[in-house]
């Protein structure tokens, strides 16, 4: 197993129903501020928060269960760190689809 899907599992073994019914309140009510702060730290090429961020919000993914938005920000966190600009840009369009896809 590759560490992400490691600390995936680690997740997975940790849920609790009611903290992941939680979690999912939270990345549902926080994810357009969270994408918006994505976006300016990339129009901005501030990688450091980039990273903090997708961190942040693929922690909170893990324990809500969205896989998807999970694996979405460990790209995003390495396409920062590794100074990708087009895979950061096209990462953060993928999270903005998959959160317009579920709120609508």
């Amino acid at each position: 197993a590759t560490p992400a899907s490691g600390n995936a599992n680690l997740f997975e073994r940790l849920r609790v129903p009611a903290l992941s019914a939680e979690a999912r309140a939270t990345l549902e009510r926080d994810l357009p501020a969270i994408l918006a702060e994505l976006r300016h730290a990339c129009d901005t090429g501030n990688a450091t928060l980039l990273q903090r961020r997708a961190h942040h919000l693929r922690s909170t993914a893990l324990l809500a269960a969205d896989a998807t938005v999970a694996e979405l920000c460990r790209r995003l966190e390495h396409a920062a760190a590794a100074g990708q600009n087009a895979g950061i840009a096209a990462t953060i369009a993928a999270l903005d689809h998959h959160a317009a896809a579920h709120t609508a």
